[in-house]
């Protein structure tokens, strides 16, 4: 029998919730729902606890390997982050694409409206994507 489901079986035996054993223990209630599920095992000192309280056999000769199903949720807890990442990125990305071409509208519409309150025969800004020029405007 393995650790988890001795674990569910001492404490349903005695009558216990889930909440009762994790308050005998000092740990949380997910805790020992995780142990009972076989997602984590206890440590050393709360498997002696668990042992002396439920009155079962809980020590482990060596820590097992994590088993299959939890390395393939880390793997996929990890990429959905590393998507986020991206998705993150992208966006931002994208804002500052914006916010460059927002400015430029802006810097053009303002060279527009200083060239028409130019006199003529005078020298006016124009707005390019590498600077300011300046051409001769007709009188």
């Amino acid at each position: 029998m393995d650790m988890g489901k001795a674990i569910r079986e001492g404490r349903e035996r005695l009558g216990m919730s889930q909440e009762a054993l994790a308050e005998r223990l000092s740990v949380s209630r997910q805790a020992v729902s995780k142990w009972e599920m076989g997602i984590s095992v206890p440590s050393p000192e709360n498997r002696r606890a668990l042992s002396e309280i439920l009155g079962a056999d809980l020590q482990v000769e060596t820590e097992a390997v994590p088993s299959v199903p939890l390395r393939r949720w880390k793997r996929l807890t990890l990429a959905a982050g590393l998507l986020c990442l991206a998705l993150l990125a992208a966006l931002a990305g994208s804002f500052a694409a914006r916010s460059r071409m927002a400015g430029r509208r802006r810097r053009s519409r303002r060279s527009q409206a200083s060239i028409s309150m130019m006199r003529p025969g005078r020298r006016s800004p124009k707005a390019t994507s590498t600077g300011i020029c300046f051409r001769q405007t007709a009188p």
